[in-house]
């Protein structure tokens, strides 16, 4: 296989081939990822990737890959391809984490892949960030992500909460908006953690060819919309000051714009304005033309000279 592992780097792939060793290592390191923050989180950010074809610790590991990164400015990705005997086999997975943002993706694409043994393959991809908050006022937050994509996933918050994104029956198209209320006491530092995770797992049977083909893509589609304070009874607060350890701008988030129905009420008003005073001349003219044809028709009932009729 050729395939060696290294620790050297966030930004470098994990591989690992018959070591079993090597395997240990690389499970405890994507663990460690995917354990909840404490309560008193700190800024910061983790993302991960891995991927396995194959039964771990034995000869029919075709192959594993897995990469992780602490920092905002580098994702993480995992990809295993080859050929093999009678078939293909191409597993990739993605994660990624920066302010106010995550993504993960997850892929299997199995062609005629036959295992000597009962296999699993598997794609995970991972990314949180985390922060500690502090507001004026208010009683509690309710954070709220855009999430969009294809497939599913499955979003976390610090207290080990989960919503599930889910496309709608018949599609697998992910538009989504998933909230989280997290109680907050005015002055005192809030720490929140959000993740989002993308996990596929098969078993193909022994000695049968197996065929596969799944994408979980929420790689650039979790978004925080909006965070809104709301006092003990639910009411949305207004003027409410968010500081962050981070020094992100929690209270300065992309919204969503607004749907327009039609042109502004301003633009309409002016545009009627300027063409009252055209309806005006035309409207006196019709009644000119009007008044002219009507005393001509007037005056040949009467058999009277045309050269009376004036304007």
């Amino acid at each position: 296989m050729g395939q060696k592992c290294s620790r050297d780097s966030a930004r470098r792939a994990v591989s690992c081939g018959f070591d079993g060793h090597c395997l240990a290592v690389l499970a405890t390191i994507f663990l460690m990822l995917a354990v909840v923050a404490p309560v008193f989180a700190t800024p910061g950010f983790r993302n991960s990737a891995s991927v396995q074809v194959g039964p771990a610790f034995s000869s029919g590991l075709l192959c594993a890959d897995g990469q992780q990164s602490f920092s905002p400015d580098f994702s993480s990705e995992a990809h295993c391809i080859a050929n093999v005997p009678g078939g293909f086999f191409d597993v990739f997975a993605s994660g990624s984490a920066s302010p106010a943002r995550l993504g993960a993706s997850a892929r299997i694409d199995l062609t005629g892949v036959t295992f000597p043994n009962f296999s699993p393959v598997q794609a995970d991809g991972f990314g949180a960030f985390s922060d500690d908050l502090t507001f004026s006022a208010g009683s509690r937050a309710v954070f709220a992500f855009d999430v969009g994509g294809v497939g599913g996933g499955q979003m976390n918050d610090i207290h080990g909460r989960f919503e599930l994104v889910d496309p709608p029956p018949g599609s697998d198209e992910v538009n989504q908006v998933v909230t989280f209320t997290e109680v907050l006491t005015p002055g005192q530092p809030l720490a929140i953690d959000f993740s989002l995770a993308t996990q596929l797992f098969i078993t193909c049977p022994a000695e049968i060819p197996c065929n596969f083909h799944k994408l979980l893509d929420l790689s650039h589609s979790a978004t925080l919309a909006s965070v809104q304070v709301q006092d003990a009874a639910g009411n949305p607060l207004s003027g409410v000051t968010i500081t962050s350890a981070s020094g992100f701008d929690y209270g300065n988030l992309g919204r969503p714009p607004q749907p327009v129905d039609g042109p502004p009420t301003v633009l309409l008003i002016g545009v009627a304005t300027l063409l009252l005073p055209l309806a005006r001349v035309a409207h006196a003219r019709r009644a000119r033309r009007l008044r002219k044809k009507e005393m001509g028709r007037l005056l040949l009932k009467l058999e009277l000279p045309r050269d009376l009729v004036r304007s």
